[in-house]
């Protein structure tokens, strides 16, 4: 796989199959508008297509929006608009389209210069509306967000999905980019771990100017994208059975961020979160290794025991034949 990225570190992910590859989360740095999914050189021309999206940083309306909710607007041409209009209002609430903490999918479709068929809209949280020092609520949501976004993906067979960072600019508050960004890693480890099958590869990707000065909750972006999808066309359906008529696996994961800072901290975030992941597994392999041994020496112990039983058994019914013969003669 190809993405136009440049990948500066790789954790593995989950636990992968017989004949499946390792899902891994990887951290690159590039421009959310330029992702795609490229067919693997190692992949057989009857290999199953690969589907690709990207999950946008989007308000509770999902149709306006700076920063990288509107460039992605924009890229997308009029066919994302429309898609985007058409996305159900919920009943009672006067124009809110998707919740915080939840998600919904345009498409598939080509969207102008964009290389998906699939844009995920999901809504995190506003740090800003939350007093206090207590942010479990809006971390809730904004885990919930990212989570939410996967399941979409997998309902729509989607293989390799790119996520905007959610609540990472200005919608953060006084919430640490560290914080905002650990929820986010884990999140997605988090749904990897639980899903026996996950349905996707998944692109988080995090595309700034400048996280301190950017608009709202579109500081930072992540996409992925599919190089089978036309990005001419104006909004030209694409037929769905075409995109996910069958399941999929979810391959890799890619934070990219667009300035140093959100590099330094995605690459920091992930060390530490793997790092300790690498020492629970060492400390459990160590724990079952000894374990084995303790039971092989158990089950040696055993095989003894077992052996003195039946030579004890085996000299008793010796003693008693003899005893027989010596009180019961054979007559001449």
């Amino acid at each position: 796989m190809k993405m136009g990225l440049k990948t500066v570190a790789t954790y593995g992910l989950g636990n992968a199959t017989a004949g499946t590859r390792t899902p891994c989360l990887n951290i690159a740095q590039g421009s959310v508008l330029d992702f795609f999914v490229a067919e693997d050189e190692k992949e057989t021309k009857s290999a199953k297509p690969r589907v690709g999206a990207i999950v946008n940083a989007a308000n509770e309306g999902c149709l306006y929006g700076g920063g990288v909710d509107g460039a992605i607007n924009e890229a997308g041409g009029p066919g994302l608009w429309m898609d985007r209009k058409a996305l159900p209002v919920l009943e009672g609430t006067g124009d809110i389209r998707c919740r915080t903490g939840g998600a919904v999918v345009t498409g598939p479709n080509r969207y102008g210069t964009l290389r998906v068929p699939y844009v995920v809209h999901a809504v995190g949280p506003a740090y800003v509306r939350f007093e206090g020092d207590d942010y479990s609520q809006p971390d809730a949501l904004l885990r919930l967000a990212y989570q939410e976004s996967l399941k979409r993906c997998q309902e729509e067979g989607i293989t390799d999905v790119a996520f905007s960072l959610l609540s990472a600019g200005i919608f953060r508050g006084n919430r640490s980019l560290h914080d905002v960004l650990t929820i986010a890693v884990m999140a997605i480890r988090d749904w990897v771990d639980a899903e026996k099958e996950p349905a996707m590869d998944v692109t988080a990707i995090a595309d700034t100017a400048d996280a301190d000065t950017a608009d709202a909750d579109t500081a930072t972006t992540d996409a992925t994208a599919d190089a089978d999808a036309n990005a001419d066309a104006d909004g030209e359906d694409i037929d769905k059975d075409e995109v996910s008529s069958y399941p999929h696996r979810l391959e890799s994961i890619t934070l990219c961020g667009f300035s140093k800072r959100e590099i330094t901290v995605l690459t920091e975030v992930c060390r530490i979160i793997f790092e300790k992941n690498d020492d629970d597994k060492e400390e459990k392999d160590a724990e079952k290794e000894e374990n084995g041994a303790e039971a092989k020496e158990e089950q040696k112990e055993t095989a003894v025991d077992n052996m003195e039983v039946c030579e004890e058994t085996a000299v008793d019914s010796m003693e008693e034949q003899k005893e027989t013969a010596t009180n019961n003669p054979a007559k001449e």
